[in-house]
């Protein structure tokens, strides 16, 4: 399929699939995204994103704070006892926090490369982080 084929926007090309953005900004946004590489070329109709794995992306070690963690660590467990990935609304009543508090730390899991996600798909969210490098789970008190 060509990418004429496609209807009309920029299109980005992640690991051999091509994605259609809804402007040249989106692509520029994914040019920021960590332990990608990226390589935007102008076409008709529209430029056209290639991306790859950073040739440093796993040298990379695992760094997130505490509460990254404890977040990472509620993923696993709730994936693993329900075979389902969490909502944002079972974080919300583990962890006590308001819905903003819980989506901008799922944005900010993403945005670090801790996990993926679907936008706009319900329990979407899988783990990038291998669970050895994952803390035990806290009871959360308040």
């Amino acid at each position: 399929m060509s990418s004429r084929n496609l209807k009309e926007g920029p299109s980005c090309r992640f690991f051999g699939i091509t994605l259609i953005v809804p402007s040249l900004n989106v692509a520029r946004l994914l040019r920021s995204a960590k332990g990608l590489e990226l390589r935007v070329t102008e076409h008709e109709p529209a430029p056209r994103v290639r991306v790859r794995p950073h040739a440093n992306a796993k040298a990379v070690a695992v760094k997130f704070t505490p509460l990254q963690g404890q977040y990472l660590a509620f993923i696993d467990a709730y994936s693993t006892l329900n075979g389902v990935a969490p909502a944002e609304r079972d974080l919300e009543r583990y962890f006590r926090v308001t819905p903003p508090t819980i989506h901008q730390m799922i944005l900010t899991l993403a945005r670090d490369g801790h996990i993926s996600r679907v936008p706009g798909h319900a329990r979407s969210i899988r783990l990038v982080v291998p669970r050895e490098e994952l803390p035990r789970l806290e009871p959360v008190s308040k």
